[in-house]
């Protein structure tokens, strides 16, 4: 079963969201531009 995809900025305003959002099979697509954010992958 394929994921989502979850937009920054057009879905989620903030990197971190889109991460916070997503789950297995996701895909986070991210526009060109300059984000002043940190954020955590969360990777495990």
């Amino acid at each position: 079963m394929a994921g989502n995809t979850l937009h920054v900025p057009g879905t989620y305003p903030t990197i971190q969201a889109a991460v916070d959002a997503a789950t297995t099979g996701d895909e986070v697509v991210i526009a060109p531009g300059t984000y002043n954010e940190s954020f955590d992958l969360l990777v495990v």
